[in-house]
């Protein structure tokens, strides 16, 4: 047997994931799937992927919604950013005081 050389050291348990947040913050809707096969983009339970999507969000002065679904052993997570200035396309903006005297 001999040494063996690696590029990169292995992850091991509690490693960090890393994630294409340039390719994901782009404004359309990602399915992310939870799991540990090649097909997954995540690893962590649900509401640990939420909270990593939110602060990468807020790390960008970004909006962002998410969805958690499940179909049988499937879990993912459905995520949108935005600007924080802008409106998901099909969410209609909360009535307020001052658009209510407008109508």
């Amino acid at each position: 047997m001999s040494a063996e050389r690696l590029k990169d050291f292995p992850a091991g348990p509690g490693a960090r994931e890393t994630f294409p947040w340039e390719q994901w913050v782009n404004g359309e809707i990602w399915k992310l799937s939870r799991g540990t096969g090649p097909d997954a983009d995540f690893v962590k339970t649900l509401p640990a992927m939420r909270t990593v999507i939110y602060a990468a969000a807020k790390r960008r002065g970004l909006s962002v919604r998410t969805r958690a679904v499940r179909d049988g052993q499937e879990e993912a997570l459905v995520v949108q950013f935005a600007q924080r200035d802008e409106h998901f396309d099909d969410a209609t903006p909360k009535e307020t005081a001052s658009n209510k005297k407008a109508k």
